[in-house]
């Protein structure tokens, strides 16, 4: 099981603040309900609706993330970003 990890949060807040708090609590959920490590879809929808974040926020906090090594992403032209997290 997949906890939420105070050393993994603060790292996620140090590098993309509320923001890339959010897409590591969104990748912890998927992770918890679908019981595996993989790649899961950011939905832009997703996140304005629900967190009221742009999709330009949402990518440059995917990328600040993705810089520090905390996740990794997969991208498909004219789908949403997918990523997974880098844990250690």
């Amino acid at each position: 099981m997949m906890d939420v990890y105070k050393d993994q949060f603060r790292k996620f807040w140090e590098v993309a603040q509320g923001v890339g708090v959010l897409i590591y609590l969104e990748l912890k959920h998927k992770i918890g309900m679908e019981g595996d490590d993989q790649f899961y879809k950011m939905s832009n929808h997703m996140f304005s609706s629900i967190y009221e974040v742009t999709r330009q926020r949402k990518y440059k906090a995917i990328n600040k993330l993705l810089k520090a090594n905390l996740i990794k992403v997969s991208k498909r032209k004219g789908k949403n970003i997918q990523c997974r997290l880098v844990l250690k």
